[in-house]
């Protein structure tokens, strides 16, 4: 007797989750815009609230490096995996040591992911002895060399690279083993942030809205976000016509009947316990016409993609997903293959770039300055193509969780860590993506995401900024 197939869930579930009104209406009393500049603030506030941009470097820092759940964290804390380690972070044991390493090179516990990415130095096969093999002897240098120990194992790598030229090499070992030492802890914090990639490319996927709205889904596409608002505005809409300011109720102007549409009733039930009526009495008539009458144009006349799509549904998002329209148009899969190869690729260039930075700054007796190598296809190692694939399917299943992982594998590979998926299409797109993104020139503007170069800086391994301090 075969058993009977479960049905299977809808990988788009936006149109079912709740749009978080009572969250809304509690930030709206507690500021109480009564101008259209404060209601566009307002927005401002909710966007960085959301977002994370309301959060300074050490409040970053000190989320991200708590090694909670990924989701629990928004979109600029995981953009900030360059940060250092926070000072009080910085281990006081040999068993903090390897715990902070295991964390950063999974913080779920996954050993298999742990072991893929020490692979990629160690070349073991039984990689967890040759990660307390790193972790006992870099913890060696703690006592007798603290700075050196606190800047390679907090990201400080440069300035790791310049204590062994200006200072000395760690006693009891040899200058080509302490530059082991930060050559792996660079790859331990590279596997970190590509991590934080892909927990980035799971977001947008699946909460790309954070608290607006409720719940989240297992694969949100752009043209269902529209759909889940365009209504909203066309409420608003309506009765911001119905509305009668003083001067239209002097011109004739008839009163407008409130609407008993359910989801307006779900908005008064959501905002009737946040008001206070003493507080009501302050506001203004004629500031409340005044705001009726600029919020109206402004919802009719604001120009832009956003505003044309949320009045009138153009195709334009049409079958496809928030990462393409944040990050450069790649999806969330291609998202952690651009990650995953980065990673190969410091792993195979900066052995020799670390040695040869080395003997230079000792013959010239000056700082070293470590440049990365520009990425270049032709620089990655024989066999590449079957470790990225084996790390991309071992990221998608210990974190991007996505819906489409597995599809495309015989039923008798699945689940099977050592045989990863035969499609390979995201990845001849993350190729496709570093060549074009490397003949762009970066931004002048930090905070624009235009341009295949600033998402390049936004989703790539941080290497360079730890061996730019």
């Amino acid at each position: 007797m075969t058993t009977p197939k479960k049905p299977k869930k809808p990988k788009n579930l936006a149109r079912y989750l709740a749009r978080n009104f009572r969250r809304i209406s509690k930030e709206f009393n507690a500021r109480r815009p009564s101008t259209l500049e404060g209601l566009l603030r307002l927005v401002a506030h909710l966007r960085d609230d959301i977002r994370g941009y309301d959060l300074d470097r050490d409040e970053r820092a000190s989320r991200l490096f708590a090694f909670g759940s990924w989701d629990d964290l928004s979109m600029f804390v995981l953009q900030g995996r360059f940060l250092p380690l926070p000072e009080e972070r910085l281990p006081r044991s040999e068993a903090e040591l390897l715990a902070l390493c295991q964390n950063l090179l999974d913080r779920t516990g996954d050993q298999t992911l742990r072991n893929r990415f020490v692979r990629g130095w160690s070349g073991e096969d039984f990689p967890e002895p040759a990660l307390e093999a790193f972790s006992k002897k870099l913890w060696a240098t703690a006592r007798n060399d603290p700075k050196f120990f606190a800047t390679v194992v907090r990201g400080y790598h440069g300035s790791a690279l310049a204590y062994l030229v200006e200072e000395r090499v760690p006693m009891g070992l040899r200058a080509d083993q302490a530059l082991g030492l930060i050559y792996k802890m660079a790859l331990i914090w590279g596997s970190h942030d590509v991590q934080a990639t892909t927990a980035l490319a799971r977001l947008s996927m699946t909460r790309p809205f954070g608290w607006l709205i409720q719940g989240s889904a297992q694969r949100m596409m752009a043209s269902t976000v529209f759909t889940v608002w365009r209504p909203v505005h066309q409420w608003l809409s309506i009765h911001l016509d119905r509305y009668r300011t003083n001067e239209e109720t002097w011109r004739g102007k008839p009163e407008g009947k409130p609407t008993r549409h359910d989801d307006v009733k779900t908005i008064r039930a959501a905002a009737a316990p946040l008001l206070f009526r003493s507080e009501l009495g302050r506001s203004k008539r004629s500031e409340r016409d005044v705001l009726a009458g600029d919020l109206r144009e402004f919802i009719s006349t604001e120009g832009g993609e956003f505003w044309d799509e949320l009045r009138e549904s153009t195709g334009r998002f049409d079958n496809r997903q928030m990462s393409q329209e944040w990050y450069s148009d790649l999806t969330p899969v291609q998202m952690v293959a651009v990650a995953a190869i980065r990673l190969i690729h410091l792993e195979a260039v900066l052995g020799e770039r670390l040695a040869t930075t080395f003997e230079r700054a000792l013959r010239g007796q000056v700082r070293p300055e470590l440049d990365l190598p520009v990425y270049q296809q032709d620089d990655l190692p024989r066999g590449w193509k079957e470790r990225a694939k084996l790390l991309i399917d071992d990221l998608r299943r210990a974190i991007l969780d996505d819906v489409d992982h597995q599809s495309r594998r015989p039923d008798g590979e699945k689940g099977e860590s050592d045989a990863p998926a035969h499609d390979e299409t995201f990845i001849e797109a993350a190729l496709e993506f570093l060549d074009a993104a490397m003949q762009e020139v970066m931004p002048n503007d930090p905070d624009s995401l235009a341009g295949r170069r600033q998402t390049l800086a936004l989703i790539n391994v941080a290497a360079a900024a730890r061996f730019q301090r």
